[in-house]
Formats: structure tokens, C-alpha cells, sequence
């Protein structure tokens, strides 16, 4: 395995979940599992896994279901490395299977998932074997000989494509067919992690995003997942990012408790196009079984894509908050500001701000849906600009403080200059804080 300059973490490090109460639980994406800076959605999905994993050891383990059957997340946005947090609802609690619903956020909601719990050992009913094959069928091997890279039909790819860009694809070991795939649009492998641990069922939603990747296939005259010369393969292609869009896991198979060495997977895809392509992947053991099934959405974005600054909104001060029970507004940006409440007409849109503190009364302004008004308030202006949608239900109001001219201070007052937002769910009228969007 070749040598990276950056720090390595293992899987289970990369996945270690905190509880910080009942259905809510803290997380953090080492740089080392990332794509670019981006953590890998593999990653991501291992992270979900394992907070299902302790909700049912703790607070739901009167339901006897440790075990994930079904897994469906939607990417929403971006991720980034670094601290995460992840908020557990109860969705639906079965005698035989139960359903959670995991948001996990890094001060916006980034990744949604629904995950299905059951028990893989008491699970019974009608079997029938259906003669599933693979097609083509991939070669055969011998895993002693794999692992010394002595297999007659497989052997070990030294370095995958990009890999100082894609990190996390150096967790795994690679092996593809001596011969080449059978397919451009197939890609088959042998897998196993490099960090010494073994694969389990937590670890499939890393192994099930692990893969040669199609477009990749498709776009010179020689795979370069059949190359043995990565360097050869890296000048030939520029680098792209495949941000998955959903990622759904049927686990089929319960691995054993201190997992296995090796899994076979094959990523097939039908069409990309538009900048949009599906993945299939079916994930086997070494007895043939069917242990995992994926299938994905993703996008090939430029690489700049991953790496570019974030948007404003996008900043971790802007957080969602819950609605609350109280209708007027209660808005406090400073401790010269005390309160600030809204006048609304019958049909209950705002028309009015009122607002005090300490330097007497605000002038009053009216404000219209999408429409931005600027007033002056004591000896200090404001740029107010609120912005209602009926249809979301979704407020979000922006608040600017200018420095005036040392002059017309009160100094009474503490004048902070900055950007002050805030965004709530539910309807115009509920509470909500602000946070300094330029704060350090």
C-alpha cells in the first residue's frame, strides 16, 4: 500500500457515536474518509448505520431488532469534515420491524435517511431459491492466493485512480479480473479494508460506495480500471466528483459478529446522461450468498464543485429551529435590543414592525412579503429583510447593522456592526433567534 501524507483513522474511529440523549446523537468525519473535502458517502452512510445501531442497543432495546434490513438516504446538501450531529425520530415501532427516521446537520440538515430494523437470527418465513445468477459471471478465486496476489484470475490494483484527491478510496484494497471487466459499463471487484479490521454489517454502507467508477470506464479507449499503470491512467482523464444524490441498502445477509476478510461486489449502471447516471450493485461473500444490494443516484459534477466555498447560506450560524407556541416575534441580536414584535392585518401577514430598547422607540416600517425596507431605529440603522413563503411555510428574515458616525452614538449603547440571520420553520409570527453570520 503506498504511503499518503495525511493521518489515518480506522473505521471504527471514522464511526465512533456519542449519545447525547435519547434520540439524539454527535458524530465527526475524519478528513482521511473524504472526497476532495467532502466526506465520502459511504462514510456518511456507515455513520447513519451506527446510530441506528446504538438507538437500538439504548433507548429502543426492548425492541429486540439490532439489525438494519433497509436503508434509503437522500444527500440534501453538501457535507463537510468535522463535527456532526444527528437527530433520531421513532417513526414506526413494529413487533416484527420498525422504522426510524435519522436528520443529521452541521448547522444546516444535510443527509435524511429511513432505516428498517429487524433481527436477522430470529427472522423466519418462506425461502425459495430463485437460481440468481450473476451474468456475466466473474471469474473464479482463490482468496488464500488473493491475499498474496498470487490469484490466477485477480489481481491487486497498487493505486486507484485520483487517489491523493479521493482519499477514502485508499481504506480498501482493491482486486479486479487479470483480463479485464467484462463490461465498460460493469465493474468487478474483491475488496478488503487496509485499515486491519474486518468488513461487518456496519461497515457495508462504506463497501457498498466503493467501486471502479463507469464514467470513468466509458471515456478513453482503455479502462483504466484494467490498466495496471494508474499514473498512465491519471493523464488520460480529468478528475470529476460523483456526489450521490440517494443511496438505498437492502441487507440481505447477517455477516458474522467479527466479520469477514473479503466481499465480492459488482457496480453495473444503464445510462448516464445529462450529467446523471443510476448504479446497481450487488454485494456477494465468498460462499456466493447475496450479502447487500445498492442502488444509487449520483451526478458527475467538475471536481472544482467539491472544493468550492461554500454559499452564504450554507454557514453553520444559520441554524433551524422548531416552532414555537408564542405568535409574536421575540427578536434579540444584542443586548441593546430588546424586543421586536410585528403588526399583522386579519388575514395575518405582517404590515408593521414595532420595537424598543433602552434609547426609546423604533420608527415604525412596513413590511411586505419580498420586499426589502431599510428604518432607522434610536441612533442606528437597520437593513430588514424579511422573506415569507406561503407555500414552504418557511421564514427567513436578514438583519444588517451600519456603524453611523461616531457623532450620532448613543452611549448608552453597544454598537456591534455585522450580519445578523435567522430562519425558523412553521409560520411568520413564531419565535425565532438570530446568529451573527460573520462571527469568528
Amino acid at each position: 500500500m503506498p504511503a499518503y501524507d495525511w493521518n489515518t483513522t480506522t473505521f471504527a474511529e471514522a464511526t465512533a457515536i456519542k449519545a447525547i440523549d435519547s434520540h439524539t446523537y454527535e458524530g465527526n468525519f475524519p478528513d482521511d474518509w473524504s472526497i476532495g473535502k467532502v466526506p465520502n458517502g459511504g462514510i456518511v452512510c456507515g455513520n447513519f448505520l451506527a446510530v441506528a445501531k446504538l438507538h437500538f442497543e439504548t433507548t429502543l432495546k426492548a425492541q429486540n431488532q439490532p439489525h438494519t434490513i433497509a436503508f434509503h438516504t437522500d444527500f440534501l446538501r453538501r457535507t463537510q469534515e468535522g463535527p456532526c450531529r444527528f437527530k433520531v425520530t421513532d417513526t414506526k415501532l413494529g413487533r416484527q420491524t420498525s422504522v426510524i427516521h435519522i436528520s443529521m446537520s452541521q448547522g444546516r440538515e444535510e443527509v435524511v435517511a429511513y432505516l428498517t430494523q429487524s433481527n436477522l437470527i430470529t427472522e423466519e418465513g418462506l425461502s425459495l431459491d430463485t437460481g440468481f445468477e450473476l451474468h456475466p459471471k466473474p471469474p473464479p478465486v482463490d482468496l488464500v492466493k488473493l491475499k498474496e496476489d498470487k490469484d490466477e484470475h485477480w489481481e491487486r490494483r497498487a493505486e486507484m485512480p485520483f487517489a491523493s484527491f479521493r482519499k477514502a478510496v485508499t481504506k480498501l484494497q482493491f482486486h479486479f479480473p487479470r483480463n479485464g471487466q467484462p463490461h465498460r459499463s460493469i465493474g468487478d471487484e474483491w475488496v478488503h479494508l487496509n485499515t486491519g479490521e474486518r468488513i461487518t454489517n456496519q461497515s457495508l454502507g462504506f463497501i457498498a460506495d466503493m467501486f471502479p467508477m463507469p464514467v470513468e470506464s466509458f471515456r478513453d479507449r482503455e479502462n483504466p480500471y484494467d490498466s495496471k499503470d494508474p499514473e498512465k491512467a491519471k493523464k488520460r482523464l480529468a478528475i470529476y466528483w460523483y456526489p450521490t444524490v440517494l443511496l438505498n441498502i437492502e441487507f440481505k445477509k447477517l455477516l458474522p459478529e467479527e466479520g469477514v476478510e473479503w466481499l465480492f461486489s459488482r457496480c453495473k449502471t444503464k445510462q448516464i446522461k445529462n450529467g446523471r447516471m443510476d448504479l446497481e450493485l450487488t454485494i456477494m461473500d465468498a460462499e456466493g450468498d447475496i450479502v447487500a444490494l445498492s442502488h444509487h443516484v449520483c451526478l458527475v459534477l467538475p471536481a472544482e464543485r467539491n472544493i468550492a466555498p461554500r454559499r452564504e447560506e450554507g454557514r453553520k450560524e444559520r441554524a433551524l429551529f422548531a416552532p414555537s407556541p408564542v405568535l409574536v416575534p421575540k427578536i434579540e441580536i444584542l443586548p441593546a435590543i430588546r424586543t421586536c414584535c410585528a403588526s399583522r392585518d386579519e388575514a395575518g401577514n405582517t404590515t408593521a414592525i414595532h420595537g424598543r430598547d433602552d434609547g426609546g422607540e423604533y420608527r415604525v416600517c412596513h413590511c411586505f412579503r419580498w420586499y426589502l425596507v431599510t428604518y432607522h431605529l434610536s441612533h442606528r440603522y437597520y437593513s430588514h429583510h424579511r422573506r415569507y413563503s406561503p407555500v414552504t411555510g418557511i421564514a427567513s428574515v436578514t438583519v444588517t447593522v451600519t456603524m453611523m458616525r461616531r457623532a450620532h452614538l448613543d452611549p448608552r449603547t453597544l454598537y456591534i456592526p455585522g450580519t445578523f440571520m435567522a430562519a425558523q420553520h412553521g409560520n411568520a409570527g413564531d419565535v425565532f433567534p438570530f446568529f451573527r453570520e460573520d462571527a469568528p
